[in-house]
This record gives C-alpha cells, sequence and structure tokens, in this order.
C-alpha cells in the first residue's frame, strides 16, 4: 500500500500526464498606458464588511471567494433520494473499476464484501464454519451415502451450537460464546475490509486530485509567469557615482524554456502539489526562485561572464577600481562559484587592460 507523499507521487504524476500545461507565453512587456508608476506602493486591501467577516467566521471560510461558493452551494436544490442512489452507485461503480484495474481487489472479493455486508454475524460465522468441518461431518459413522442434505446440516449445526453455545441456559457461557463469535466473524471480514478501506481512500485521493489539478496548474502557471524576468540582472557595480550593469535580456523563446524547466522541477514535484493543499503559496513561490536561480546560473553563467567583460572593456575600467561590487544573482546552492567566476572574468579583463 502506498500512502503520504509516495501515494500523492503517482497521483500528481498521473495527472500531469493526463492534462495540457496551460498555455505559457509570457505576458507582453508593454504595461498598458494607465497602468501606475513602477515605484508605487500597492494598493491596501479593501476592508470587508463586518457581517461578511462574521459570515466567514461563521462558516470556517477564509477568503470572499470561498463565501461566494458556499453560498453558491447554499443555492442549489436539495438532492432527491433517487439522484443520490443514483451519484452513489456511479461512485460505488467507479471504485470498483479503479481497485480492479489497480489490482487493490478482486472482483470476486468485491462481491464477497457485499455478501458479508448483508449476513449477520452468527450467520457469517457458521457458513465458515460448515465449510471448515464439512469434511469431518461426512466422515461421522452416522452419515452413510443414504444420509440427506438435511441431516448432514442437522449435523453442522450441533457441532456449530457445541462450538458456540448461544442458545446455553448459564448467562456466561451464552456470553462467552457471543464474544467469541464476534471475534471469529471480525477476523473474517476484517481482510476484505482493510483491503476496501485502502482501495476507497486511494480512489478518493485520485478523485480528489483530479479535481484539484486543474486548478493547482493555473494557480501554479502564474506564479512561474510572476516570478521569470524579462531580464536576467547577471551583475551590478559601482565607478564612483556611475552604476554598471551587466544584464542579460531574455527573449520569449528563453523564458518559454526556463518555464519549461521550472514545471519540471517544480510543478511536477508531488511535495508542491501537497504544499498548494495546504495553501503554503510563499514556499512555493520562494522555491520558484530558488530553482529559477539555479535555472540561470547553469543556462547563462558564461553569457554572464562575458557580458560582464564586455562591460568592463567598453568603460576601459584601470585595474584597482573596482569598489562596491554587488552579485545580485547568485543563489544560495551557486553564490560562492558564481562569485568566484565572475571575480576571474573581471581580473581577466582588468590585467588585460593594466598592459596596453
Amino acid at each position: 500500500m502506498q500512502d503520504g507523499v509516495s501515494a500523492i507521487n503517482d497521483l500528481v504524476t498521473k495527472a500531469a500526464t493526463a492534462n495540457d500545461p496551460p498555455a505559457n507565453d509570457p505576458p507582453a512587456n508593454d504595461p498598458p498606458a494607465n497602468d501606475p508608476p513602477a515605484n508605487d506602493p500597492p494598493a491596501a486591501d479593501p476592508v470587508l464588511p463586518e457581517y461578511v467577516q462574521n459570515l466567514l467566521k461563521e462558516h470556517g471560510l477564509s477568503s470572499v471567494e470561498e463565501l461566494d461558493q458556499f453560498l453558491k452551494k447554499a443555492k442549489e436544490p436539495a438532492k432527491t433520494p433517487e439522484q443520490i442512489q443514483k451519484e452513489q452507485e456511479v461512485y460505488n461503480s467507479g471504485l470498483v473499476d479503479f481497485a480492479v484495474k489497480n489490482d487493490l481487489l478482486k472482483l470476486d472479493d468485491v462481491v464477497t464484501l457485499e455478501s458479508m455486508k448483508k449476513k449477520s454475524d452468527e450467520d457469517l460465522v457458521f457458513d465458515q464454519f460448515a465449510k471448515d468441518i464439512k469434511d469431518e461431518i461426512l466422515e461421522d459413522p452416522e452419515i452413510t451415502d443414504d444420509s440427506t442434505e438435511e441431516e448432514i446440516l442437522g449435523k453442522i449445526k450441533d457441532a456449530f451450537e457445541k462450538e458456540y453455545p448461544l442458545n446455553s441456559q448459564n448467562e456466561k457461557v451464552k456470553q462467552r460464546a457471543e464474544a467469541k463469535l464476534a471475534k471469529a466473524a471480525k477476523e473474517i471480514r476484517e481482510p476484505f475490509e482493510r483491503s476496501f478501506t485502502n482501495a476507497k481512500s486511494r480512489y478518493d485521493d485520485e478523485i480528489s486530485v483530479r479535481n484539484e489539478y486543474p486548478k493547482y496548474q493555473s494557480a501554479m502557471q502564474k506564479l512561474i509567469t510572476d516570478t521569470v524576468p524579462g531580464k536576467i540582472d547577471f551583475f551590478s557595480d559601482k565607478d564612483g557615482d556611475q552604476d554598471i550593469l551587466a544584464d542579460i535580456p531574455l527573449s520569449d523563446d528563453d523564458k518559454k524554456n526556463i518555464m519549461d524547466q521550472l514545471r519540471e522541477k517544480i510543478v511536477n514535484n508531488p511535495e508542491t502539489f501537497i504544499l498548494h493543499k495546504s495553501g503554503k503559496v510563499d514556499q512555493i513561490r520562494q522555491n520558484i526562485k530558488d530553482q529559477l536561480d539555479l535555472i540561470i546560473y547553469r543556462n547563462y553563467a558564461e553569457t554572464g561572464k562575458k557580458k560582464i567583460a564586455e562591460t568592463y572593456m567598453s568603460l576601459g575600467i584601470k585595474k584597482g577600481s573596482d569598489t562596491g561590487a554587488s552579485n545580485s544573482f547568485a543563489t544560495n546552492q551557486a553564490k560562492q562559484t558564481a562569485a568566484a567566476q565572475q571575480a576571474s572574468a573581471k581580473d581577466q579583463v582588468l590585467e588585460s587592460t593594466a598592459k596596453k
């Protein structure tokens, strides 16, 4: 049985392959004419009226969107008993199909379990007892070739009553028999019920992921689109009051390639789906940023070093003018390596200019 992350891993992988990713065209770079200046502070969230806050609190909701969905659902007409029965039949059919296809249950197991549900403990245990003791009864000298089924059944009932004296006049004997019978019935049902419960849990997870995955994809696409920049601020330096920048513009193809890698590393990661289900958007956003830095370092480090060299060469900076340098690119994972490589490129440029 798979559970936890392993179980979700199978489901997310299946959903990822079954759903085409949403369009990943980057947004246009030109902002609309009416957009506020980029450095304006974001508008504060509006204060909700008190009665709305009370409704959210009363129903255990966290947003106006959730309240809207709740109220819409409350307006839906009540389902008829026939509709409820039909939905249950569809659910049961899907559950059985899922369980059999995934080798969680055999079809005979499903039939057996349904039969068990309709039987009392006594009938269930008696049927199993009869199967177990029939050969022994047939060897009884009183049972001959001429014995009828009723005579054989009578012998089985006598043996059953001896094993489980449910009709005893002694109350303590009767109570012990009832406890023994209940234990035997549980031992018969338990393996089938355990397998069924496992299959049902897996099937419910499948439905949950199937229903939630389109929302998950949409949310992840927005986070990725908002995170991938139009250019990489690879390096910044200062020469007196003059800012020295080395950035790398990203084409639409560059952005698409980066987004594809982020989807592969982040969106298709089952742990990200679990974070999404838990509402941990900030953690996902940070994971995307960290992975973006690694992708940029892996794919654009050489381009960045050349850009640094070209920038210093074009400005004709002399050796020793390196003051106030900072590296806005390197991630925690790659910071030291990136800094070393950038410093090496810069030293080479300075050395070559010093010799001229």
